[in-house]
Formats: structure tokens, C-alpha cells, sequence
């Protein structure tokens, strides 16, 4: 299996991740001598080697998470790691429960979803907003008078209603939000948890582990290129060796 990187954009996407997820930085010569997962994998983990010790951060997340659950309100016996996110929060309180949880527990998360059609009908009233300022202030620059004035005036309304409506308190409560990719169940939450938060937590918690970094790559790889997590192995190859600088 060879990862497609789609040439320097999605490399640098991939060193930016680094960075970001893993709290590392690398140089060109660095960057340039891996040419498998594996050999990205052991970069991460000889410098994570070094400063930490072996653990389960997996359980540190779940504890962490069952108390900003229960902090919201959410039963103790209610947070297993099969239950639904769905159930667990529910729609009305939801984007309040959300941020209220990324708070207590200091991890970033995804925003939450809703439907697509309906996303898109919001970003092209923006964009017709957008339009009529734009269109309008040209107007009255070659003074076209009160038309003009007025091409100004509704495409400032349309906007400030895109503003509204595109807020995410607004849409939580028309919109059927749902939970993000990776957040069904408390189980697979703590997985994507770990994953995009993985420099964060160890610098926490002073632990690694060997098995969910290699998980964690495969979210992030995964990520910006057109494989699955389950198909990403330590033997995967980049189409080419990525630059970097």
C-alpha cells in the first residue's frame, strides 16, 4: 500500500499535523529520510521515548471524559464505553454540553454536525449577502444613488442574517445536530480523543504508548490522504519522499 500525499500540499499537511497533534518539531534532513509509516512512527516515538513513560492514556480519557459527562448532569452509570454520544446528549442541550465537556476536560473536538443541505443553503445566503455589499458599494462608487443605496443595505441584512443563522447556538436549536465522525459511542470518542489530541496528553498525563500512537497516526494520515485508518500498516510507503522545510 503506498500513501498518496498529493505532492508538497498534502506533505506539509502532514508535517503541520505533526506539529500540531504531537507538539514536534521537524527539519528538512529529518523529514526527508522517512519513507514509511514506520519510520514516521519511530521519529514520534524516540522523542516521546525519551520524556515520557509507558501508559494507557486511553484510560486517563475516559475518566476525564465521565466527569465533564457528569458535570453536565450525565449519570455515572450512564457513561460506558458502548453507550451513544446521541443518547448521552441530548439534542436540546447539546452544543451547550459539548463546549461545557471540551472545557472541563482542555481537549480540543470537532464541531458538531448537521445537514449538509441545509449547510449549504446557509453559506450561499452569505455568499449572496456578500454579493449585494460588494455589488452595491460599487454602484455607489460610480453613483447610481438610492438603487445603489439599497443593493448596500439588503446585502448587509442578508449578511447579518448568515451570521445568525450560521451560529452554532441558532442551529442547535432547529437543526438535528449530530455528533462528528468518530464520536458514536463513548469507546470510539475516547479513540478520536486520543488521536488528535496526543501531544497534548502525554504532556499531561507524562505517559505514551506505543500502540495508540500508532493509532493516533493512522487518524491523522488518514486525514490528508484518501486511505482508511485500517488500511494505513507501519510498511506503507509514501508515493514519494515528502520535502520539507
Amino acid at each position: 500500500m503506498v500513501i498518496d500525499l498529493d505532492g508538497f500540499d498534502g506533505a506539509e499537511q502532514l508535517y503541520n499535523a505533526v506539529d500540531a497533534v504531537y507538539r514536534l518539531k521537524m527539519s528538512a534532513k529529518e523529514a526527508i529520510e522517512l519513507q514509511t509509516v514506520g519510520d514516521l512512527h519511530r521519529f514520534i516515538a524516540d522523542k516521546y521515548r525519551a520524556k515520557y513513560t509507558e501508559g494507557c492514556l486511553s484510560f486517563s480519557v475516559f475518566y476525564s471524559l465521565r466527569r465533564a459527562l457528569m458535570f453536565v448532569g450525565v449519570s455515572r452509570s450512564a457513561v460506558k464505553r458502548n453507550a451513544l454520544l446521541e443518547i448521552v446528549m441530548p439534542l436540546e442541550d447539546r452544543i451547550w454540553t459539548w463546549a461545557t465537556v471540551q472545557g472541563e476536560m482542555g481537549c480540543k473536538l470537532p464541531r458538531l454536525r448537521y445537514e449538509s443541505e441545509i449547510e449549504n443553503d446557509i453559506q450561499m445566503f452569505g455568499i449572496f449577502g456578500l454579493l449585494l455589499m460588494f455589488g452595491g458599494t460599487g454602484a455607489l462608487a460610480a453613483q447610481h444613488g438610492w438603487p445603489a443605496f439599497a443593493c448596500v443595505a439588503l446585502g448587509v441584512f442578508s449578511y447579518c442574517v448568515y451570521t445568525k443563522l450560521d451560529s452554532r447556538d441558532y442551529i442547535d436549536r432547529t437543526l438535528n445536530l449530530t455528533m462528528p465522525s468518530g464520536f458514536e459511542t463513548i469507546e470510539s470518542a475516547i479513540e478520536t480523543i486520543v488521536a488528535w489530541n496526543y501531544g497534548n496528553l502525554a504532556l499531561l498525563t507524562g505517559k505514551w504508548n506505543e500502540k495508540e500512537l500508532f493509532a493516533s497516526l493512522q487518524t491523522i494520515i488518514s486525514n490528508v490522504s484518501e486511505l482508511e485508518p485500517q488500511q494505513i500498516e507501519m510498511q506503507t510507503r509514501f508515493a514519494e519522499v515528502p520535502y520539507y522545510e
